[in-house]
């Protein structure tokens, strides 16, 4: 990603951390006055509206033939590497457990979630082994629906508007209709394709569309951006949840990431610190779970409790998606990913 897009990075190395307390720091004197235990799903909203924006922003402004599988190569190969890795830890964490306990084993339930499907029968026992993941099968979701609409748009704007309309419209229809399924394990397909979070990715793609029109001014600097964020992260949470309150803290992730697609963080180490982070908070997300299953498995570990034992562990958890992205996720990346030749220029 551009170094002008570090303001993002910043962003979604915070959303992961606070998906990081959230799991892994519930117990405690100020876990319990901050509300640890409540704050990851704020970092999931800041998650899905930078997607918006970050799909809307790689998309070519010209779609040409086999763009739109170009395209949704580059996204899975971007998801499933990684997942699939730490999806392998936790199938033989299931397969334990199943064999311990001598139930049977369901197939269905591993072979769904190795591809982030969901639950396409409203089968209540339907789960995602890792936790987490099941914001990759809403983030599979959006991207199958960009899919379609790249495949009928020959501009970058056109299957931008598509799929916003695509997506607002599906939403209206099951709400006002009723259509919506139960909620379950988060991972039931009619739950989610009526779910107003996916408003989020809306929102990313709209602001997608206000940046590249108005994206070279930044009036906001480092300082200026962290602030406002702080004051609307704390009027998040503590606005009540109730009446016009509950549409403002809907607004305020978008209003945040607005802000900082708007700042200029200047360079130097701190930057260059944060841009890191950000770069491997996907590896963040997806492994700090293993941190818990070690502490829940080790018995003189799973008696502690207490703010000091939850700010170790999700360092350790912070640590751990370091370590993973240096050695694995970014290496896979560059061999993965590798930018294709160049279509050749027409004569």
């Amino acid at each position: 990603m551009a170094v002008k897009l570090a303001p993002i990075q910043a962003l979604r190395a915070y959303a992961a951390i606070m998906v990081v307390i959230n799991h892994l720091w519930r117990n405690g004197e100020l876990a319990s006055t901050m509300g640890f235990d409540n704050i990851g799903g704020f970092g999931v909203y800041i998650f899905f509206v930078i997607s918006g924006f970050i799909i809307s922003y790689s998309l070519a402004d010209k779609i040409d033939r086999f763009d739109n599988f170009l395209f949704l190569k580059k996204r899975m190969l971007r998801i499933f590497p990684m997942y699939l890795l730490v999806y392998s830890v936790f199938c033989l964490l299931y397969l334990h457990s199943v064999i311990v306990h001598g139930k049977e084993i369901d197939l269905s339930l591993l072979i769904e979630n190795a591809l982030l499907l969901p639950s396409f029968t409203g089968d209540a026992n339907y789960r995602m082994l890792v936790y987490p993941a099941w914001t990759l099968v809403y983030e599979m979701l959006f991207y199958y629906v960009f899919f379609i609409m790249i495949s009928i748009s020959k501009n970058k704007t056109k299957a931008i508007i598509l799929t916003t309309l695509a997506i607002v419209l599906d939403i209206f229809a099951m709400q006002f209709f009723h259509l919506q399924g139960p909620k379950l394990g988060w991972a039931n397909f009619t739950y989610i394709t009526g779910d107003p979070l996916m408003l989020y990715f809306v929102s990313g793609c709209v602001l997608y569309l206000a940046w590249a029109k108005w994206g070279g001014k930044t009036p906001f600097n480092l300082l200026t951006a962290l602030a406002a964020f702080i004051v609307l992260t704390v009027i998040s949470f503590t606005a009540p949840r109730t009446g016009y309150f509950q549409l403002l803290r809907f607004l305020i992730p978008t209003a945040i990431v607005a802000i900082h697609l708007f700042s200029d963080y200047g360079h130097g180490r701190v930057v260059e610190f944060i841009v890191f982070l950000g770069a491997a908070s996907f590896s963040i997300y997806l492994f700090h779970p293993l941190i818990y299953e070690t502490i829940v498995r080790v018995s003189w570990l799973s008696h502690l409790h207490g703010d000091l034992f939850g700010l170790v562990s999700v360092m350790a958890g912070i640590l751990l998606g370091c370590l993973v992205y240096i050695f694995i996720e970014k290496p896979m990346n560059h061999f993965l990913l590798r930018r294709p030749t160049r279509r050749p220029v027409a004569a």
